[in-house]
């Protein structure tokens, strides 16, 4: 081999070990905690243990009893556990209603990528690779990719990618014991009274009345009025996310509703549960000016012209105090301070 080919081959060699440095240190780490049961959840949504009722996923309980333990640890209350496990549970997917029986779910296993069920879970758990809107949890594990919305919850443990919203509130008033847990690296929304929650929000989280909430490893909590307690807790199993650039450019000012009884279809997505309003979009702004945004669409000026520092992002959600922009491959969680 004459010097010219030594040469060659050795920048070539060379190059490769620079690009192979050269990679970004993420693409090289192992992913986190809460990731790594994201990642789980985007493989049991499709597995055929899942149809068939017989899943078994032991790092996600592994993770989920980690959490309870390290919340237990430093709030002292040494009862935490989950309400519900996989081995307990006797059915999978939405079950008819039997008559004289329970007018819900009870021990149903429920994955899928979206999951839209509007009657009462006792005892399920239910694994969302995408978002899981439900009615009424008790003793329910959820964990969802995206957000939760619930009409409202008791004594459940919830966990969502992105944001948590609970509209009627959560636990039992001047009974603690049945507060849920809740956990995300984005935002948590209960526009009632949460009592006994405790709730690791790295986002922040809202809630209008609080009695013994917790707030662990979150901002200062904004509410109405109630008690509630900071804690910071060094070693939970939630690593922090960083904000994507555009989150800091984007403020939320009002939901905009419509009069769902107008709408013929009553399969509308305009219609919610009790056939009056639901938001299909969101007032904004970005940076110096105001934006009206609807649901899925792309998001215009007001001569309808595409704004073109947004035009791969739209709203994909609104859930009453929190809006969901997404560009396709990440969800950006932005609180509508204005939402009546």
């Amino acid at each position: 081999m004459n010097g010219r080919h030594g040469f060659a081959v050795l920048l070539i060699s060379t190059l490769q070990a620079t690009v192979a440095l050269a990679q970004p240190e993420a693409a090289r780490q192992p992913p986190g905690p809460f990731q790594a049961v994201l990642d789980r959840i985007h493989v049991d949504a499709t597995s055929d243990a899942a149809k068939q009722g017989t899943l078994r996923d032991e790092r996600i309980e592994a993770w989920l009893d980690q959490a309870l333990a390290s919340l237990a640890k430093e709030t002292k209350i040494t009862d935490l556990k989950l309400p519900v496990r996989l081995a307990d549970l006797q059915t999978t997917g939405v079950q008819p209603r039997r008559p004289g029986a329970f007018g819900g779910q009870l021990k149903t296993l429920l994955v899928g990528k979206y999951i839209d069920q509007s009657g009462s879970l006792q005892n399920c758990v239910v694994f969302a690779d995408g978002h899981a809107r439900l009615g009424k949890v008790e003793g329910c594990v959820i964990i969802a990719q995206g957000t939760v919305s619930l009409e409202s919850a008791r004594n459940s443990v919830i966990a969502a990618g992105q944001c948590v919203a609970i509209a009627s509130g959560d636990g039992e008033r001047r009974n603690p014991a049945n507060g849920s847990v809740i956990v995300t690296p984005g935002w948590v929304s209960i526009d009632e009274a949460a009592s006994g929650t405790l709730i690791v929000a790295h986002g922040g989280a809202f809630v209008w009345l609080t009695e013994d909430v917790f707030f662990i490893n979150s901002p200062p909590a904004a509410s109405e009025q109630g008690s509630s307690k900071s804690l910071t807790i060094a070693d939970f199993p939630l690593e922090v996310r960083p904000a994507h650039p555009i989150a800091a450019k984007l403020k939320g000012e009002s939901v905009v509703r419509v009069d769902a009884k107008r709408e013929r279809d009553r399969n509308s997505p305009l219609r919610n549960r009790n056939g009056m309003k639901e938001p299909f979009g969101v007032v904004f702004r970005h940076g110096d000016r105001r934006y009206m945004a609807t649901i899925n669409e792309a998001i215009v000026d007001e001569s309808g012209r595409p704004v073109e520092s947004l035009r791969d992002w739209k709203v994909t959600k609104v859930i009453e105090s929190l809006a969901i922009f997404s560009n396709g491959t990440t969800e950006v969680a932005v609180r509508i301070a204005g939402n009546p």
